[in-house]
């Protein structure tokens, strides 16, 4: 008798944990899936188009602007996350070079100032080719947006990866001292 709920503790134990398992297999796959979920810069610009009710010759040449300011601005905002996370592994490494995160950090302003200036201009530019309706709509479109979206923008939010956590309003982890180091 006391073999049987043996046995029966040990299978809902085996239970419990296939399950915790499963909880976090599933956790760590779906933000993957939903990465590759994205659709390429391409359709979603053309989703923008629909969006805003553009057609014809109007919008080709939103189309082709929106198009001009992704190839400019492509090398810059990839330079950038790498800056980023440059930056991130030099302040964590055993001795930080102040030197080199300065350059780093000036090197960041310099091209987020770029990429803003871009931006600023391609939205300007945007509102002149739009009639006044597709203009509303657009105006609606970009007011909604928060930094880092958009069609051309990477699934990820742009910045050090340490600071999502703070945009979902979390607290980041507290790192314990090292009990070797005095």
């Amino acid at each position: 008798m006391k073999r049987w709920w043996l046995v029966l503790a040990l299978l809902l134990s085996l239970g419990v944990n296939v399950g915790i398992l499963a909880t976090i297999a599933v956790a760590r796959l779906r933000p993957a899936a939903a990465q590759k979920a994205q659709p390429p810069p391409e359709k979603r610009l053309a989703r923008l188009a629909d969006r805003l009710g553009l057609s014809g010759e109007e919008r080709l040449r939103f189309l082709a602007l929106q198009r001009q300011f992704f190839a400019t601005t492509s090398r810059d905002r990839k330079r950038l996350q790498q800056v980023y996370r440059e930056i991130r592994r030099e302040m964590v490494s055993r001795q930080p070079d102040s030197a080199h995160l300065e350059q780093l950090l000036a090197e960041s302003v310099q091209l987020y100032g770029t990429i803003e200036h871009s931006v600023t201009t391609n939205v300007l530019q945007t509102r002149r080719l739009l009639t006044p309706e597709h203009e509303t709509v657009y105006l609606d479109l970009i007011g909604q947006m928060r930094p880092g979206q958009g069609p051309f923008s990477p699934p990820n939010p742009p910045g050090p990866g340490w600071n999502r956590a703070l945009q979902n309003g979390a607290r980041p982890p507290r790192r314990q001292p090292s009990p070797l180091q005095p």
